[in-house]
């Protein structure tokens, strides 16, 4: 059988045809994962909105090294990294919060987090960090989503602050009560934070110290009950510590969620009055009577019933500020980057596409939030306060020629006719 034979045959096999019946085809196929994650964000759309651009400063490209050169980043764990932005259509600096490569178990978790933190903000709005815009979610591809969630900006975490500081017994007291506050309110909700740890804990200006992240967070009938073990393993109490010891599955078992919650409250202010002492040492304080004895009564309250702790805490005192010459040096770094990066062209370019983007292509309810009209001509290109260059300006021409009206998409299925020489 001659070559031209079998590629005839070949062409027209059922298969071949498939293939291009599918092409062909304009109903969309949606994976199983795919249905539940979309589900779920149209299911809560108050929190999430699916969208093809976010309104953050912040690269698509998400590779980790270029984000730590070029993006100013508050903190980072297993439920994603926060970044300090701008907000390109309010015009304010935020920290958005983003988790890469989401499938529906992660669009749920999400969806149980952002739920907890906007009940907070309407019951505790003075001590709670501020979700001021919906979650956006973008998706990579079949089963993948990435969501960027603006919060309100923070200056540091308590991790990084005492890395750089050495704080006072007034200004420890302060940071303590904060916090216990804090835990007093969420568990007054029946909410449990399950991660009470130092990169959890951030400072603003207008709020002071306030506890973040509740991607481990959960609603409680009972304190006392059989739940999931939850949180960083070493911030959680001895008897949950030795179950995971040789078990690497997710275990249930017999818990009591306050109780939990304020020994890793505790842990965590003994990492800062402690300063220096290694987690194995501080754990031991803690969990050995003797020494725990010769602490002070601030860290004596692990096993309290919520009412006595409640009759201790320090309720209106004085919010003891961050360190002056440490919020100078934090302005400075911050600002040198978005300086540095104003300078890029490539930064440029993909920042006025950016906005180009969200100009063209975000749906009306997107602007209806913001109380902005896309066709108001002050919003078109958000009003650059950038300075291009003429090569800029070049590319940027022609992607504007690709949004506009004038643009026609032509049908042309013909092969390109090949000239001989």
């Amino acid at each position: 059988m001659s070559q031209e034979n079998r590629t005839t045959r070949s062409s027209e096999s059922d298969e071949t045809q498939g293939y291009f019946d599918m092409a062909n085809n304009n109903e969309r196929f949606y994976s199983f994962e795919q249905r539940i994650a979309l589900k779920l964000i149209l299911e809560n759309e108050e929190t999430f909105i699916l969208a093809q651009e976010v309104p953050y400063n912040i690269s698509q490209i998400m590779n980790k090294r270029y984000l730590n050169e070029n993006q100013p980043i508050l903190g980072s764990g297993s439920f994603g990294t926060v970044f300090i932005c701008w907000h390109l259509i309010s015009k304010y600096l935020c920290a958005v919060k983003v988790h890469q490569r989401c499938q529906a178990d992660e669009i749920l978790q999400q969806v149980n987090e952002y739920k907890i933190q906007n009940l907070l903000n309407i019951k505790f709005p003075n001590s709670s960090l501020l979700l001021p815009d919906r979650v956006y979610v973008i998706q990579e591809s079949i089963n993948y989503f990435t969501t960027f969630a603006g919060m309100e900006i923070a200056y540091t975490t308590l991790d990084e602050y005492i890395a750089k500081v050495d704080i006072q017994y007034d200004e420890f007291i302060s940071i303590y009560h904060q916090i216990l506050q804090q835990i007093l309110e969420m568990h007054s909700l029946r909410i449990a934070h399950r991660d009470i740890k130092l990169s959890n804990i951030m400072y603003t200006c207008q709020k002071g110290w306030l506890i973040s992240d509740f991607g481990c967070a959960q609603f409680y009938e009972n304190q006392k009950g059989k739940y999931s073990i939850q949180g960083t393993r070493q911030y959680l109490p001895p008897d949950l510590r030795n179950l995971l010891k040789y078990n690497f599955q997710q275990i249930e078992c017999e818990q009591n969620l306050f109780d939990n919650d304020i020994y890793s409250f505790l842990l965590s202010m003994l990492k800062v009055y402690k300063k220096g002492s290694s987690i194995v040492q501080l754990q031991q304080m803690l969990d050995n009577d003797c020494l725990l004895q010769q602490m002070p009564n601030e860290f004596k309250i692990h096993g309290k019933s919520y009412n006595y702790i409640k009759l201790n805490v320090l309720r209106g005192m004085n919010k003891v500020p961050i360190q002056k010459q440490f919020e100078q040096e934090k302005d400075k770094l911050v600002n040198q980057i978005f300086e540095e990066k104003n300078q890029s062209s490539e930064y440029i370019i993909e920042l006025v596409i950016k906005k180009l983007k969200l100009y063209h292509f975000s749906s009306t309810d997107i602007w209806h939030s913001y109380l902005l009209s896309p066709d108001d001509e002050r919003n078109n290109e958000f009003n650059l306060n950038i300075q291009t260059n003429q090569e800029v300006n070049q590319i940027l021409q022609k992607y504007r020629d690709l949004l506009s009206n004038d643009f026609k998409q032509v049908e042309d299925n013909s092969l390109l006719e090949i000239m001989e020489t």
